[in-house]
């Protein structure tokens, strides 16, 4: 049988042990990870410093990177928690909290971030493990089971749009990334997007 015979992808960078949601809570300061209610581009603390905060080189590409998908997943959760704000028993959910759980799912878990992270990032295999420890917190913060599954299934496609926003935003904290990259999330973030629009279209003809 000819053709091309599929192969394990090769690791582009494999996440650094002292990038943790905690340490990177941590490092952001000031309770801005619980009061980043629709506002986490503009959060305080650039990238850089918070490579610096960890011991980390700020020119290392790898760490850049799982920076840069760390501080998207919580923006991503962020956004969805605040649609659903009022129907929590706690008014000021816990996200110190939400990070340590997210660091117990993955401690054990050898990550690495593959060619497909530019090109279909929601399938990282990280967003797929989170979203179990996100949709339990949610719970915990009050929000039936129903509607916390429901969020907790949207959030690859916030976290696309995160990425891309963050890239945006936050451009000179990925320096190190953009030597080799050009927006590559921009892609993705329009794929989002037509769907959002073609689904909107449909329902309003339908």
């Amino acid at each position: 049988m000819s053709g091309i015979s599929p192969q394990k992808p090769t690791s582009v960078w494999k996440r650094p042990l002292q990038v943790k949601f905690g340490a990177v809570a941590r490092a952001l300061g000031k309770g801005a990870v619980s009061a980043a209610f629709g506002a986490w581009p503009g959060v305080a603390s650039s990238g850089v410093d918070i490579l610096r905060a960890l011991g980390i080189q700020e020119n290392k590409v790898e760490a850049t990177a799982w920076i840069l998908v760390q501080r998207s997943l919580l923006q991503a959760m962020s956004q969805l928690t605040e649609e659903c704000k009022k129907s929590l028993s706690n008014p000021e959910p816990d996200f110190t909290l939400l990070c340590d759980q997210l660091d117990g799912v993955l401690e054990d878990a050898e990550l690495s971030l593959t060619p497909s992270f530019f090109t279909q990032p929601k399938q990282l295999e990280v967003v797929e493990r989170v979203k179990t420890p996100f949709r339990q917190w949610l719970q915990v913060c009050g929000l039936p089971q129903e509607p916390a599954s429901a969020l907790s299934q949207r959030l690859p496609q916030y976290f696309v749009f995160a990425l891309n926003q963050q890239w945006r935003t936050n451009s000179s904290d990925y320096a190190p990334l953009q030597t080799a990259l050009s927006g590559p999330f921009e892609a993705a973030n329009e794929r989002e997007l037509a769907w959002m629009r073609y689904r909107a279209a449909t329902a309003a003809g339908g």
